[in-house]
């Protein structure tokens, strides 16, 4: 009986209404993502990568950008912070290691927001 009273023009007009409304619902949500916050975490979890080089010699104050500031989060496996990775690596244990790293990813941090805020 349901398959006497179904109405195929009804159904492929309803099957494309769904495809060009599901175009625009994709845009919507791509555009809503916070890509401020993913590249600010992005930034601070890959900051000692060799992909963030170019990004570190940057930020990076004049000589460190390969040095103390590529400290990795929380000083990376064998160390419990940075300073502990900044003294086992270069015998510093004034804690500049981590200032140099925090003012490096702020200041990257604020460059990621303006070209993000730039691009729309």
């Amino acid at each position: 009986y349901a398959a006497c009273t179904v109405s195929l023009i009804k159904l492929v007009w309803y099957f494309w209404w769904i495809v060009f409304l599901m175009g625009p619902f994709a845009l919507f949500g791509f555009f809503c993502f916070d890509f401020q916050d993913f590249i600010a975490t992005w930034i601070q979890h890959r900051w000692s990568d060799s992909n963030l080089k170019h990004l570190r010699q940057v930020c990076c104050q004049s000589g460190t950008a390969e040095l103390q500031c590529r400290a990795p989060v929380k000083g990376g496996i064998n160390y419990t912070s940075v300073d502990a990775w900044c003294e086992g690596k270069f015998n510093q244990t004034d804690g500049e290691c981590g200032t140099i790293v925090e003012n490096a990813q702020e200041q990257c941090f604020s460059i990621a927001r303006a070209v993000l805020t730039a691009s729309g």
